[in-house]
């Protein structure tokens, strides 16, 4: 119940990143074109801060 109150703001902020929560694991999952991965890794940050 504490991990949903807590991650409950964890939304993904781009249309190629999606944030996956189940129980007490999170995971991002980004479409990365073009070696460009810099959607995925502002996802990751913004997550970990």
């Amino acid at each position: 119940m504490l991990y949903s109150l807590f991650t409950h703001d964890c939304l993904s902020c781009h249309v190629r990143t999606k944030i996956l929560k189940f129980a007490d694991d999170t995971t991002v999952i980004g479409l990365i074109t073009n070696s460009d991965e810099s959607e995925y890794r502002d996802q990751v940050n913004k997550l970990i801060s």
